[in-house]
């Protein structure tokens, strides 16, 4: 995880048990936020905060991942890129590790803005993406549609998906 203070940005490590911090995994310069580990232990995908507000109300968010390598890890992949208008935020890997989930929100007031911050967007979807692929990723339509007591409406805050 990270602190809600922006002021650390790598991925830290800590024991389950004792709480005790036991590493750190260095993103170059990016800032960690909402990690997920992987089952087998092999991935952790994370909102790469492309503009720190709050720990979760931050902007211009992207998805990247960094993979197990020995006893280190690699380098932050971006899998999801930061776009203009869109912030990409809570990422969810799927238990059979192959693809995550995610949020996007579309930012109608701008790259930044209550409507756009991680919490409560209006416009938030959820989306799939499989990580050895280089499809786009799926909107979850159904997931992502009305339901009978929604009356039509088609922003509903979808938000925080987990498995």
């Amino acid at each position: 995880g990270c602190f809600g203070d922006g002021k650390e940005k790598n991925l830290m490590l800590f024991d389950g048990v004792t709480g005790a911090r036991t590493g750190t995994i260095d993103l170059g310069g990016l800032q960690g936020d909402h990690p997920d580990w992987s089952a087998d232990g092999k991935r952790i995908v994370f909102t790469d905060v492309g503009e720190f507000n709050t720990d979760q109300r931050s902007y211009k968010g992207a998805i990247a991942v960094v993979e197990q390598m020995g006893a280190g890890w690699s380098a932050p992949k971006n899998v999801i890129p930061r776009a203009g208008g869109k912030n990409h935020y809570y990422p969810a890997i799927s238990p059979t590790n192959a693809f995550f989930v995610f949020n996007m929100s579309t930012c109608k007031s701008g790259d930044k803005g209550a409507d756009c911050d991680f919490d409560m967007d209006p416009t938030a979807k959820i989306f799939a993406k499989f990580f050895d692929s280089d499809a786009p990723p799926v909107e979850l339509a159904n997931a992502n549609g009305p339901g009978v007591a929604d009356n039509g409406k088609v922003e509903l805050t979808n938000s925080f998906p987990k498995w």
